[in-house]
């Protein structure tokens, strides 16, 4: 269980903290990393948990371990 804000219910609430696999297309390549996903125990809103620098940061990261020798 984790605290976080829901944008919809519009208070902080306790909800479910999961990690899910999730495709992204960067450059017309797909690149497969791990988010941690946040389901509002209220309403069933769900919400990326990390930052979005953390975000860029896995997505980069992801895409350079599988594609950095393409060239």
């Amino acid at each position: 269980m984790e605290k976080m804000y829901c944008y919809k219910c519009d208070k902080d609430v306790i909800g479910e903290l999961r990690e899910e696999k999730t495709n992204h297309n960067i450059h017309g390549q797909n690149v497969v990393i791990d988010e941690r996903i946040f389901t509002c125990s209220i309403c069933g809103a769900e919400y990326d948990f990390d930052d979005y620098d953390t975000f860029v940061h896995k997505i980069n990261i992801a895409y350079l371990t599988k594609y950095e020798n393409l060239e």
